[in-house]
């Protein structure tokens, strides 16, 4: 005789006396559907006992990645045990009714499934060498550090007012931006290094430690990360002139992201502008280098590629060193803000808002977003 297959998320067997009370035995059996189980959780297993005129103890234990017990409650028949697995894997429930052992069957407990990550109000992301992000927290005044292959978070610093834009320099030094002032991160303090008129938003390090810093209408350089800001480009006042000629006679609007190109030049997204400049190093001559759409964050891959993000289509935008429109990096991301690339291919992208996320765009172009565990 063959017996049809009723596939199910625990793997029920037949109850079976194991041991027989005068009156008979009293057999305890799963009730079916059985609600998938997860770890740590509640979960209520619903149990038949027969026979319904049975008024004693039942007593459910579940074995595996540890030992588990309730009491089990209830009447005419009709019983539940909740129980709280510790851990996920596979458990195997009997039951003890009486003078009987009963099999119940085995429950495979998944793991709980990862929390996204929710920040508030982020602005800003940096990739440390140790596959780590250092994110500014605008709205609560801090800085975090997560691991995205971990999930862990760490407060760097915290109770600081209004903080804007994280870059880390080669020599590992972390400078940070709020208000009008440069601050340089010594372990949780923070240590005021210079101070910009009227603002100091988006900022990068160069490779010889010198700082740069954006506001609205200027790009300031401090030179060795200490000092009295100098300006290298914007005049003051709001406009978009001057490519061809030196970028201190230039206009910018509203720049939003700064970052080194792997020849050394200074590029600036220059969001009102709609375009990313690029500033010589060696001659200080401003010129555009692309055409993108209200450009927010930006930064260079280990290849000297350049992600940029697109702040009208919330894509992020994949150029070659010298501004060729390589293609897009994922599909359109939830008010995308600042981008970091890391040397695997990977490629990081921060969304701003009351719950921000951090979303990972794979080599491949699988999207995930980075969560607790």
């Amino acid at each position: 005789m063959r017996f049809a297959r009723i596939a199910c998320p625990l793997v029920l067997v037949c109850a079976c006396a194991c041991g027989a009370s005068a009156a008979g035995p009293v057999r305890v059996s799963l009730v079916r559907p059985v609600a998938t189980a997860v770890a740590g959780k509640a979960w209520t297993a619903k149990l038949a006992v027969q026979p319904k005129s049975f008024a004693g103890a039942v007593r459910v234990t579940a074995t595996g990645p540890g030992r588990v017990a309730a009491r089990a409650s209830g009447r005419r028949g009709s019983y539940r045990a909740r129980f709280v697995f510790p851990k996920s894997g596979r458990w195997t429930l009997t039951a003890r009714a009486g003078a009987t052992t009963s099999r119940l069957g085995a429950v495979t407990v998944r793991p709980v499934p990862p929390s996204p990550l929710v920040l508030s109000e982020p602005t800003s992301i940096e990739l440390e060498p140790s596959g780590t992000l250092l994110v500014v927290e605008n709205d609560v005044g801090r800085v975090l550090r997560v691991d995205p292959a971990s999930g862990s978070v760490a407060v760097v610093a915290s109770a600081l007012s209004r903080p804007y834009a994280v870059a880390r320099g080669a020599s590992g030094t972390v400078y940070l931006t709020g208000g009008n002032t440069l601050l340089r991160l010594d372990g949780g303090a923070t240590t005021p290094v210079a101070e910009s008129e009227s603002g100091a938003g988006p900022l990068t390090v160069a490779a010889n430690g010198d700082v740069y810093l954006a506001n609205d209408t200027r790009v300031l350089r401090v030179a060795g990360g200490a000092g009295t800001p100098v300006r290298v480009a914007g005049t003051g006042v709001e406009g978009g002139g001057g490519d061809g000629g030196p970028a201190v006679d230039a206009q910018v609007a509203g720049p939003h992201g700064l970052a080194i190109a792997a020849d050394g030049a200074l590029l600036v997204s220059d969001t009102r502008n709609n375009r990313l400049r690029r500033i010589d190093p060696a001659t200080g001559v401003i010129s555009t280098l692309a055409q993108v759409d209200s450009p927010f964050g930006i930064d260079v891959g280990a290849d000297g590629t350049i992600y940029v993000v697109d702040g009208t289509a919330s894509r992020v935008v994949h150029l070659s060193a010298s501004g060729a429109r390589l293609g897009l990096v994922g599909l359109a991301f939830q008010t995308p803000y600042d981008v970091e690339a890391a040397p695997d291919g990977a490629v990081y992208l921060l969304e701003a808002g009351p719950s921000g996320r951090i979303k990972r765009v794979a080599a491949d172009g699988a999207v995930t977003t980075v969560s607790r565990r």
